[in-house]
């Protein structure tokens, strides 16, 4: 079995963190603090990433990154 890796980019905002991977068009979430933004981020992932390669959904889902 093939395995890959996708690295994520955490950037703190004013008021929580920002993450998106930069080999992954459109795929980013944000959280209130660091372990919230990872939480969300592993769960993005999985819900996102692997239905898609299992063809199970093809729908992307962003949340709105914090300004």
């Amino acid at each position: 079995m093939a395995k890959y890796v996708y690295p994520a980019v955490f950037t703190p905002e004013e008021k929580g963190y920002s993450v998106y991977f930069p080999d992954l068009e459109g795929c980013y979430t944000c959280g209130d603090d660091l372990q919230d933004a990872q939480i969300k981020l592993v769960n993005f992932f999985c819900h996102n990433v692997c239905c898609i390669n299992c063809g199970k959904d093809k729908k992307l889902f962003d949340c709105e990154r914090r300004k």
